[in-house]
């Protein structure tokens, strides 16, 4: 059997560090700590959400945070207002849902953990578009 026809090996380490890595190391968001909030609301997450968790930002923590609701019944409108925040440069805000929480979940179960980054560099990628 050729190295072709051997199946790809993963990647050892948890290609997430990489994406957290980023944030840390980029002047912008300057992740030293983030901020995450929950929000178990019947509803989608509003502004004044998001205005909640922006305002959690500063020099010292960073510009960024994982703002985590039971769903967004219309994702498009949230990540434009997050989107919006960012180009104020009041922050990134990076949304997920159960439905994303859940996606991250199986892929850990199913030993799939090199799958997380793409994920969330897709997701990020919203935010900058």
């Amino acid at each position: 059997m050729g190295s072709e026809d051997r199946p790809q090996q993963p990647p050892t380490r948890p290609r997430v560090a990489r994406l957290l890595r980023r944030l840390l190391m980029s002047p912008d968001p300057n992740a030293k700590a983030i901020i995450v909030e929950c929000k178990n609301y019947a509803c989608d997450p509003e502004n004044r959400e998001l205005d909640q968790i922006s305002g959690r930002f500063s020099r010292e923590r960073g510009k960024f945070g994982l703002l985590i609701a039971r769903r967004f019944q219309d994702r498009g409108l949230f990540v434009n207002r997050c989107r919006d925040t960012a180009r104020d440069g009041r922050g990134y805000v990076l949304p997920l849902g159960d439905q994303e929480i859940v996606t991250i979940l199986k892929m850990i179960a199913l030993k799939r953990r090199w799958d997380i980054e793409p994920f969330l560099d897709r997701l990020f990628a919203e935010l900058l578009t």
